[in-house]
């Protein structure tokens, strides 16, 4: 149960005065990648599927033709999960009122309250952006290339070299694209703080006629 304290909601709101540039929000935002115990056997099991997938990219003959189409895919993935996100923290944002406004600035959990909360929709949105602006450039570059572009003359060395670059790329994307998943879920939890709030504001107006 999450109990309204306008002490520790005025005390938590110091937070959101704290000033945040986009270069820190985007190292914060690398804690997607990050590797936990809760986590590990799944990133283990993605992790397997991304080499694999990198590897058949990188010894097909036409490899810079397939990572265009794979990386466009991607971001018109991506695209539609940020204008996803943004419009959903939008929509979330208008619902709030005072009652709810405090409700979550009383949250002691420093991710599950409002400062926590706003950070993490930034931090979602720029590393979904900078997958994006890092596929685009993938893209474009797999287009001004001939379709037998090679960086060396050794074909081991560029399948190695290629590969490690696609795998890294391609577990940005796919993490990106998972976190999602905590996304809805914070979506849910708020929206169920939001019918809280809305609740015991109803209940208060009720007990004071």
């Amino acid at each position: 149960m999450i109990h309204i304290n306008i002490e520790k909601a005025a005390e938590n709101a110091e937070d959101l005065r704290k000033k945040l540039n986009l270069s820190q929000v985007l190292k914060d935002s690398l804690i997607i990648l990050k590797p936990e115990s809760r986590n590990f056997f799944r990133k283990v099991i993605f992790l397997v599927i991304e080499i694999f997938f990198a590897w058949k990219m990188v010894t097909q003959k036409e490899t810079v033709v397939l990572t265009k189409d794979v990386f466009e895919v991607f971001i018109s993935i991506l695209v539609a999960l940020i204008a996803i996100v943004f419009t959903g923290y939008a929509f979330f944002q208008a619902l709030i009122n005072d009652k709810l406004l405090i409700t979550l600035l009383s949250v002691d959990d420093e991710k599950g309250n409002l400062s926590g909360t706003n950070k993490y929709f930034a931090e979602v949105m720029v590393f979904q952006m900078t997958c994006t602006v890092i596929d685009l450039l993938i893209v474009v570059f797999a287009i001004i290339v001939p379709n037998d572009w090679c960086a060396f003359e050794n074909e081991l060395i560029n399948e190695v070299i290629s590969g490690i670059l696609l795998l890294a790329v391609l577990h940005c994307n796919i993490e990106s694209i998972w976190e999602m998943k905590s996304f809805i879920f914070n979506v849910f939890q708020l929206f169920n703080l939001h019918a809280y709030a809305r609740i015991k504001e109803l209940k208060d107006n009720n007990d004071n006629d």
